[in-house]
């Protein structure tokens, strides 16, 4: 497996609707696809704006789609190229004590 993750910064004014948008795009666009594992859309606060990051998990580098590109009028800056990593341990539910 393999996550591809991908970074946006907006002003913090404008952080709810360009997530939103990244989770829509994630969900329509990424989890349309056979090889995609997962879709994720986290933020933070920072520098006085907010940090986005699209992290989609996938079967294989393989089946990730080529030329899909988070963007959306409202980043002040945003990653043009998206990191891939290989998946060491692939996410596992947490058993919790009764």
């Amino acid at each position: 497996m393999v996550a591809r993750m991908w970074k946006g910064w907006v002003g913090a004014q404008d952080a709810d609707e360009v997530a939103e948008h990244l989770r829509e795009v994630a969900r329509s666009r990424y989890g349309a696809e056979a090889g995609c594992v997962s879709t994720t859309v986290l933020m933070r606060p920072l520098a006085g704006g907010v940090e986005l990051l699209s992290l989609t998990v996938w079967t294989s580098q393989a089946s990730m789609p080529a030329g899909v590109a988070e963007e959306h009028p409202l980043l002040v800056a945003r990653q043009t190229v998206p990191d891939v990593w290989d998946v060491a341990d692939a996410p596992q539910a947490v058993a919790r004590a009764a």
